[in-house]
Parts: C-alpha cells; structure tokens; sequence
C-alpha cells in the first residue's frame, strides 16, 4: 500500500516539493537536511503540538545529527501579532541564527504563517519549511507561500509572499487533533470540492467515517488531491494577481464573521462554511447557479458537522467588515459559482443582494 504522494509547486527555480506520508514525523530531518544542507534548524512550533509530539521531535532531532533549537509559542489567533513575531525575532537574534539557517514551522495555520512572516524578514529572509500538523493546514495553508499576521482592524492585514523550501505533512498527527480542528480544516475540504472538484463532495457525502475523521490511504488520497489543487493553482498565480482568489472561496463573509464575533466565538472553519452558503445564496440572486447546487452546499456542509447558519451578528457590522477584507476590492469582490467546479471572480454586487443573501442565512 503507497502510503506517500509528492506533489511539486512548480515555481520555476523557486520549485519545492508537499511530501505526505504516514510517519514522516519520524524521518522529517533527513527531508530537511535534503532541502537546506543545513546543520542546524530553529523550530517555531504550537506549545499544544509540543506538549503532545514533543519527545519524538527531540528524538528524531537528536538523531539527525543537525543542532537545533525549540521555540514555542502559544498558537492562538489573539497571539498572531507583532508582539510574538517580535518575541521571536528576539530568541533568533539570542541563539545567533545565521541567514542559512532555516525555520520549521511546525504546529497549524498559525504557526505557519507567523514562523513563515518571521522567516521572510528575518535578516531580509531566511529558509523556512513547513510541517503543519492541522487538517486546515495540511490541504491549505501551509502550501503557497502567503505569511503573515492580524492586524486590530482585520485578519492577516500585515503579511508578505514567501514559499517555503518544502511542505512536510503526516497525516498521522491528526489522530490527536481535536474535533474542532478538523472541522477547521474539513471546511477548505469542501472548498475544495465546489471550486475545482465535485468528486470530493461525493466522496464527503458517502464516507460516513467523517464523523470521526480518516485514517490510512483514504486520508491520504483527500490530502493529496486538496494539496495537489492548490499547488496548480499557486504554480499559476503565485501572488493573486487573479486567478489564486478562486481560493477564497467564502472566505469573505468568513473573516468578516470571524471579526464581528471577536475570533474566539465561531472558529474559521464554521465562519468559511456559512460564508460558502452565503456565496452560493449571492450566485443563485444573481442568476449564476441553480438551486438545486445552493441545497448541495447545505447539504454537504451539515453533513459534514459544520453550521449553515449565521450566527447572531448585526448584518451592517458584517458589510462593514467586508470592507477591510483584501479580497473586498474598492467597491466588492466576491467569489461566486456559475456551477459546481466553475468558479468566478465577480466585482460590484449590488449591496442589496448581498443583504438578501446574508438574511438568507441569518438564524431565526
């Protein structure tokens, strides 16, 4: 049984390789040594992953041969800001890290993007791979190059492009990932499935072991195919200049409920899952899908454990928090379906469509 895929992002000289594999975790270095020649590597990781992995990341570390140093922070959206970036600019300038040395990002999206942002800042940029250790990071944001951090004002309003020198995934660190997380993640799953595969969402639909996760070539093959999308995607338009946002898919209404409710209240996954209804809802006003493919939304995403319904927010506080979105545009920006797997990119939808298509999902 092939339990490994390698996919490329080819980015011409700035090419790097997603490498999935059951227990990678336990020859990640040799991986790393392949990618940086390096001899010694700085390991910006989840305090959470390292109090459950940490004995065997020392272990694979102390018999690699490479010197290292273990940094943890805590990997919560309140903490993705300037003060912990500049913390850990603080522990690299302590140790000494050289512009050779590489960061390992290894923890969930958090970690990816602040330990990425660092990295590419870092005496004007040192390497950084990423070992994401969440299904959300896993199948998204680890692959592509996007770091960066919040802002009071808006998520990820301060960031860069930066690629890593690889992605480095283990499915088997799911197994300890709680329910929540890989709801999170199950979220850019489905995204997956509207913008470029349907075959995912029939896959979603009929495997009734979601309810407690995958395990095995199964987990594998959905990795590798969500990885595999957006590494196409990517190597088409690495810095967004059109085609990438395709990728944000209810991503828009997403963020804007993950302000509104303070990041805490609802997590991203459940903000991107209301957020795809909503989209679904605005396509079918605008006479782009049908009906029955906006029910397909509800029904995948129910299925699957995740709200269909906004939370109780003011719908002006949501219109105003689309504003600060990057993807909003001067006036708006949305990703819309014309069908299931065509995805469009459409400006200057009128407000009361977008009205119409929250109240659609308000709860009553």
């Amino acid at each position: 049984m092939n339990l490994r895929e390698t996919i490329i992002v080819n980015l011409k000289d700035r090419s790097y390789e997603i490498i999935i594999e059951e227990g990678l975790v336990e020859h990640w270095c040799r991986e790393i040594k392949a990618v940086t020649k390096a001899e010694r590597v700085f390991v910006i990781v989840d305090e959470n992953v390292l109090g459950l992995h940490g004995e065997r990341f020392r272990a694979t570390l102390e018999a690699s041969g490479l010197r290292w140093e273990i940094i943890p922070f805590r990997a919560e959206e309140r903490y993705k800001n300037l003060e912990t970036v500049s913390f850990l600019y603080d522990q690299l300038i302590e140790k000494k890290a050289h512009r050779h040395e590489p960061l390992v990002a290894v923890g969930g999206g958090i970690v990816g993007d602040v330990a990425g942002f660092v990295a590419a800042t870092y005496q004007r940029g040192v390497p950084v791979i990423q070992f994401p250790t969440t299904l959300l990071a896993q199948v998204d944001s680890s692959i592509g190059g996007k770091v960066g951090i919040d802002h009071r004002e808006g998520k990820n309003l301060i960031g860069s492009f930066y690629q890593p020198r690889a992605v480095l995934i283990d499915p088997g660190l799911l197994d300890t990932l709680p329910r929540r997380e890989f709801l999170n993640g199950l979220a850019e799953v489905i995204k997956y499935g509207f913008i470029a595969d349907p075959e995912i969402l029939d896959f979603l639909l009929a495997e009734d072991g979601l309810k407690k996760g995958l395990s095995g070539q199964k987990r594998i093959r959905l990795i590798a195919r969500c990885a595999g999308i957006k590494a196409a995607v990517v190597s088409q338009d690495e810095r967004e200049a059109g085609y990438r946002m395709i990728l944000n898919y209810g991503h828009t209404t997403g963020h804007a409920i993950e302000k509104v409710t303070g990041y805490s209240a609802v997590s991203h996954g459940q903000a991107v899952a209301v957020g795809m209804i909503v989209a679904a809802e605005m396509a079918h006003h605008l006479g782009k899908l049908n009906r029955d493919d906006v029910e397909l939304h509800r029904r995948v995403i129910s299925r699957a454990g995740l709200p269909i319904k906004l939370p109780q927010v003011e719908i002006s506080a949501l219109l105003e928090a689309m504003l600060l979105d990057k993807k909003y545009g001067t006036s708006n920006r949305f990703v819309l379906l014309e069908e299931v797997g065509r995805p469009v990119v459409v400006e200057g939808v009128p407000e009361e469509i977008v009205v119409k298509s929250l109240l659609a999902t308000q709860e009553e």
